[in-house]
């Protein structure tokens, strides 16, 4: 693969997404940081600015997905859940988008119905690498 020039930026808002960012800012300090800095007109102008998004199931990844960028998001719930009705991947997924999913292939034991547990479970069933290969595929691809 040839190698690129990337600038991370970080977005979102609350307790949990600047949790998350002082995680991924500890080991990749050189990322843009917007975390609880911008309105949501201005989060859309951030990302108009972008080429890809890579997050999760998030308002941010909707925003990201009407302005027509590509990339991943990684959902926690299974493609495998019985019953369509109850399947968060299948109503709030990203459609007719550019972004592909990264969601585990089966539940772990206790969330057969949707991920209940209150601390990331099935989500973590998700690699790096299934991520990696995706947001590299698409960049090889040229895809958004």
């Amino acid at each position: 693969m040839a190698s690129c020039n990337v600038e991370l930026v970080l977005i979102g808002a609350g307790e949990s997404a600047r949790e998350y960012g002082d995680i991924f800012l500890g080991t990749i300090p050189e990322a843009r940081d917007t975390i609880n800095q911008t309105s949501i007109r201005e989060t859309i102008e951030v990302l108009r600015l972008c080429d890809y998004y890579l997050g999760g199931d998030t308002g941010p990844m909707h925003l990201a997905v009407a302005l027509g960028l590509g990339g991943a998001a990684v959902f926690k719930t299974s493609r495998v859940l019985p019953g369509v009705v109850h399947n968060p991947a299948v109503w709030f997924s990203p459609w007719r988008s550019k972004i592909a999913i990264c969601q585990p292939d089966s539940p772990l034991a206790g969330c057969e119905k949707g991920c209940e547990v209150g601390y990331p479970h099935c989500i973590k069933l998700v690699t790096p690498q299934q991520v990696f290969d995706e947001m590299k595929r698409q960049i090889e691809g040229g895809t958004p």
